[in-house]
């Protein structure tokens, strides 16, 4: 009555075994989905059977059972497809020829070569620095500047033009179809797969992969991974929670643009496909199509999917018999990782079953992460996911110890820092050009003269002293010494970094990212790019309150 509010989705025999519903119904183990799923409630052939509550980590689900003793038979997925045919080839030839217009037009410069390349020549000697070099709807090329560049974006006049095009893979049934879709329309060297191992992927994640490059053997593959062990960055950062989300940014985006950037000078643009959906969530449903700069300044980032919804997602991947993840098959609605700060209960629940020795590592680091904060059930705490709430850093073991301080006094910027991860003038290179004048050290921040003066205080502190005329710049020298206090070599900011000036390498104790001041010319990306200039920092900090 009056529709459903949730999109259906399949349910296969392996979910209909972990919750032991053998009791109740008879039913074959075959490809084919058995029964439908909104929510928790489960439907066979259009009428309600079965529901599901709770369910967590630690605690089974309640099933309660509205129709039992039914002999259930596989849905028909050839019928099906062929009643919904002409719906889904539209969904299907709309998003490719959204993806076909785009990647023409965001190439158009690439592949120009003879037939525009002294326009194009001419377009990039002139453009003013900072600017994007674009596609405009006439065809011809212009240099736009970045206060105009997301208007023009938006309004569809203009599309800039990248040094290659990436389709963004994460193994869940939404980046598969994209897969499809690029591989149906775009030619097999025209893009690249990319595909991020956060460290803590599903195991049936890295498996859909290699199905996918045994379905796919003319496309381009690359896999990505961070620098570090995911538990190192955990332990060195935090466990991610709702409030701060590192793990995405670190674990994913940055290290896929890093990869871009290399053998590049750092200065690659990319427009990038993947399979974001409004109805994920709140935030999503305020996406548009396309987004530039949504996650780095390096990318368009593309979204063919935005509007559908996950039943048509799942009718497309079960009508041209894709490869689909088997966690799907178990009973998740999304697939990400065996953790994460955003997951359900349910989630939860499935995840420790199947997935078990994917989960336990992180499972002790949030139980000794509940004790480290005195509660005595850590148990419960883990279960109910209150450590998904964490929005402070003061429980992060190797900064204990560690803290900067800020205050303004007689328009200087005064700054008390202890036991920091880094030399405290460690990333002041990138402000500007370090110097001594009249025996004062200081750095020249956008043509304006910072003197910085530091003195040691007990217990292993310091304190600086930044005097500027107008102290405009303040922001961005608060930022490098987060940077140096807090840095925990994640490699997020790398990815900023448009000319290669910072990279990570082995060092004393590990990972460490270094400063190449030969190759930094001063942008502030690698500070701009995040409130705190690092995202480390954020996690870890613990503020004066």
């Amino acid at each position: 009555e009056g529709g459903l509010k949730v999109s259906p989705r399949p349910v296969f025999f392996e979910e209909l075994d972990l919750l032991r519903a053998g009791r109740w119904f008879a039913y074959p183990r075959c490809e084919a989905p058995l029964l439908w799923a909104c929510g928790r409630r489960y439907f066979y052939r259009g009428e309600p059977v079965m529901r599901v509550e709770g369910g967590s980590l630690y605690r089974d689900p309640t099933v309660r059972i509205l129709r039992g003793g039914l002999t259930l038979a596989p849905t028909d997925v050839e019928g099906m497809a062929a009643r919904n045919r002409a719906a889904l080839d539209a969904l299907a030839e709309e998003a490719m020829g959204f993806i076909s217009t785009l990647w023409a037009n965001a190439t158009a410069a690439e592949r120009a070569r003879g037939v525009h390349a002294a326009e194009l020549t001419a377009c990039r000697r002139g453009a003013p620095r900072g600017s994007t070099v674009v596609r405009l709807g006439c065809g011809s090329f212009d240099a736009v500047l970045p206060a105009e560049l997301q208007d023009a974006v938006a309004r569809g006049e203009a599309v800039p033009q990248v040094d290659t095009v990436l389709c963004s893979f994460s193994a869940g049934k939404d980046s598969m179809v994209l897969l499809d879709l690029c591989a149906r329309v775009l030619p097999p060297d025209a893009f690249t797969v990319v595909y991020a191992d956060t460290g803590y992927e599903l195991p049936s994640s890295m498996e859909s992969f290699e199905r996918v490059k045994a379905k796919y053997p003319a496309l381009r593959y690359v896999t990505v991974r961070n620098a570090q062990r995911v538990e190192a960055l955990w332990d060195a950062m935090g466990i991610p929670s709702q409030r701060m989300r590192w793990c995405c940014t670190v674990q994913k985006t940055a290290p896929i643009y890093r990869a871009l950037a290399a053998g590049r000078g750092g200065g690659a643009f990319a427009l990038t496909f993947e399979g974001t959906r409004a109805a994920e969530s709140a935030r999503r449903s305020g996406y548009g199509r396309v987004g530039l700069s949504a996650k780095t300044w390096r990318s368009i980032n593309a979204r063919p999917l935005l509007r559908w919804r996950a039943a048509e997602v799942y009718l497309y991947l079960l009508a041209r018999g894709l490869p689909l993840n088997a966690a799907y098959r178990c009973g998740l609605a999304r697939v990400g990782c065996a953790v994460c700060p955003h997951a359900t209960q349910w989630s939860e629940f499935v995840v420790s079953r199947v997935y078990r020795a994917k989960m336990q590592p992180f499972e002790a680091r949030l139980r000794a992460y509940a004790a480290a904060g005195g509660v005595e059930d850590a148990a419960r705490y883990v279960d109910e996911g209150k450590w998904k709430l964490r929005c402070t850093g003061d429980r992060i073991a190797p900064l204990r110890d560690t803290y900067l301080l800020f205050t303004r006094r007689d328009g200087a910027l005064r700054a008390e820092v202890a036991n920091g991860r880094l030399p405290w003038d460690y990333f002041f290179g990138v402000l500007g050009r370090m110097r001594t004048v009249d025996g004062a050290r200081g750095v020249m921040i956008n043509g304006s003269w910072h003197a910085v003066a530091s003195r040691r205080l007990g217990g292993g502190a310091q304190e600086l002293t930044v005097t500027a005329a107008g102290g405009r710049a303040y922001p961005l020298v608060q930022r490098a010494l987060y940077k140096a206090t807090y840095c925990a070599a994640c490699g997020a900011c790398v990815a900023e970094c448009p000319t290669g000036a910072l990279r990570l390498g082995e060092g004393a104790g590990g990972v460490r990212l270094g400063v190449d001041a030969a190759r930094c010319v001063h942008c502030h990306r690698c500070l701009t790019f995040h409130a705190y200039g690092c995202v480390a920092a954020e996690s870890a900090h613990v503020s004066a309150a």
